[in-house]
């Protein structure tokens, strides 16, 4: 899995929007073969709309989120399966909060890797 935040919320607490970077979606079929037995219909249901959220965040994660939030998940029933889409907003949160000279800022880090396995820790404070 990605290590990317989803949540069904427009905002996430302390966490402001840095940038919006577009909306994502997955898409993933369950079989209704199974429908009789509701237990495994559930199970299989479960399974599409984890991958479904897995194939959404991947997107968001290649247009550089740390976030994806406002998620909806959509069961379409066609035919013998049934159609999940997850659709949400990509976006890149701010990483942290902090108190500084007793005022509210907000802190961006950000790691830039090198070559030979080591890198840079940025940091900046922003009133």
């Amino acid at each position: 899995m990605t290590n990317i935040l989803i949540t069904t919320t427009p905002t996430v607490e302390n966490r402001p929007v840095r940038e919006y970077l577009g909306i994502v979606s997955g898409e993933a079929f369950a079989d209704t073969i199974y429908g009789r037995y509701w237990s495994a219909f559930k199970a299989g249901l479960h399974k599409a709309r984890d991958w479904a959220i897995h194939q959404m965040a991947k997107a968001a994660e290649e247009l550089g989120a740390n976030a994806v939030i406002g998620v909806t998940i959509s069961y379409v029933p066609e035919g013998d399966y049934w159609i999940l889409i997850a659709t949400g907003t990509a976006v890149r949160l701010w990483l942290g909060l902090m108190v500084v000279n007793s005022h509210l800022a907000v802190a961006a880090c950000r790691y830039s890797p090198s070559p030979e396995g080591t890198g840079d820790f940025e940091m900046r404070v922003m009133p």
